[in-house]
């Protein structure tokens, strides 16, 4: 159970701070740069959970 739950954490945080940034965009008038900027963050964050999970060791559970 706690294996499933830490799995889902890098999930949370990216959920919580694409919402965020998605509220920060709408409030700005260059939608275009600031959708394009928004990808490009959540991309690196997406790539940086994935090389949490994958990295894991394996047997520190």
């Amino acid at each position: 159970m706690a294996t499933t739950s830490r799995s889902l954490q890098p999930l949370v945080y990216l959920l919580c701070f694409s919402s965020f940034t998605f509220i920060v965009v709408l409030g700005q008038r260059e939608v275009p740069s600031a959708l394009a900027s928004l990808s490009n963050v959540t991309d690196q964050f997406a790539l940086l959970s994935f090389k949490s999970l994958v990295t894991r060791d394996p047997y520190n559970v």
